[in-house]
């Protein structure tokens, strides 16, 4: 579960950027601030046990699709000097995507306990 949980955490806050972070013609980086990255990523959140309970690979696939080519467009911005990334902006989304991160982790191992109960049982 922890590749699981670092690719998501990877992914989905790259995810945040394809939404809310825009290099515009006049080559001017927008970033939003935390609250909406933040917003994204709980509604993200939100919508996860049915993606886990559909077609979770797909899912992940075509996240780590988006987050390679933000990345790319990321790094081509910050390279052309276009924008200077605000370093607390980014710890600040960090800090909270771990914290989440932990909560899907004890999510997942209640959920664990539960299905062994249930097997126990049967």
């Amino acid at each position: 579960f922890a590749t699981l949980i670092n690719m998501l955490k990877y992914a989905i806050q790259l995810a945040a950027f394809t939404a809310f972070v825009s290099c515009s013609s006049e080559k001017n980086f927008g970033i939003m601030t935390t609250r909406y990255i933040l917003n994204y990523y709980n509604d993200q959140l939100g919508t996860l046990e049915t993606l886990f309970e559909n077609n979770m690979h797909k899912y992940l696939t075509d996240l780590e699709t988006r987050a390679l080519s933000v990345s790319e467009a990321l790094a081509t911005c910050v390279h052309e000097g276009v924008v200077q990334v605000e370093e607390r902006l980014l710890q600040e989304v960090k800090d909270a995507l771990d914290e989440e991160s932990h909560k899907i982790m004890e999510t997942m191992a209640t959920i664990a306990d539960l299905n062994a109960e249930g097997i126990d049982q049967l």
